[in-house]
């Protein structure tokens, strides 16, 4: 499917909630991890990371749960950007995600549709014909699917961006970074939102972020 090398799928154990970064790796989130640009929904100082991988049940539950929340509360109000990165756990997931690049400024249109349908492309003998389907409908014709598959310089960027993650200790999805904390697990909206009401001043540190069960590991 995917003719540019295989990715590892990564192992990992449950972190504590709310586990903290040294001051060096806080600062290194800001920093985009290879050449891909990062993709964000809204303007704001205050920044949500979330690194997530297409074939992670707990992604597609916070994709489809929390950020529509988020986005009509904390984006809509000025007061939170949120930056998706990819950390693909397969092989599968890694072709997901250079084909969901591939839809340019329709990126989270991509997601969408992919997450909304991911128990068939993910247990399917054969994922090519769903994702044809489905990344038609933003763009992606079959000439261009099939570049894609192909793209070195793509699917380089994602495992920089993957390398970046593990080196700020990503192991595996989805894992936020909540005010410069790591937490893993589909944390539920109101979590995300209480943490980014509190007063700017009040160290991170201090707060403690209880994440949600669950996660594809």
């Amino acid at each position: 499917m995917i003719a540019l090398g295989g990715a590892s799928i990564l192992g990992s154990s449950r972190a504590g909630a709310g586990e903290g970064t040294d001051p060096a790796v806080r600062s290194s989130l800001e920093v985009v991890g290879g050449a891909l640009p990062d993709k964000s929904i809204g303007r704001a100082e205050e920044t949500l990371y979330v690194y997530l991988s297409m074939n992670c049940p707990s992604c597609a539950h916070f994709h489809a749960v929390a950020l529509p929340e988020l986005r009509r509360t904390l984006v809509a109000e000025g007061r939170l950007r949120i930056v998706y990165r990819e950390f693909p756990l397969d092989v599968r997931a890694f072709a997901a995600a250079m084909l969901v690049r591939k839809a340019g400024d329709r990126y989270f249109d991509a997601l969408d549709l992919l997450f909304a349908e991911q128990a068939g492309w993910v247990s399917a003998r054969d994922p090519g014909p769903t994702f044809r389907r489905l990344l038609a409908q933003v763009g992606v014709d079959r000439e261009a699917y099939d570049a894609t598959m192909a793209d070195r310089p793509l699917y380089e960027g994602l495992s920089a961006i993957k390398d970046h993650a593990r080196r700020l200790g990503v192991r595996g999805t989805p894992t936020l970074f909540v005010r410069g904390r790591k937490v893993e697990g589909d944390l539920p909206a109101a979590a995300i939102a209480a943490e980014y009401a509190v007063a700017s001043t009040r160290d991170p540190r201090d707060r403690a972020v209880e994440a949600a069960p669950g996660g594809e590991r």
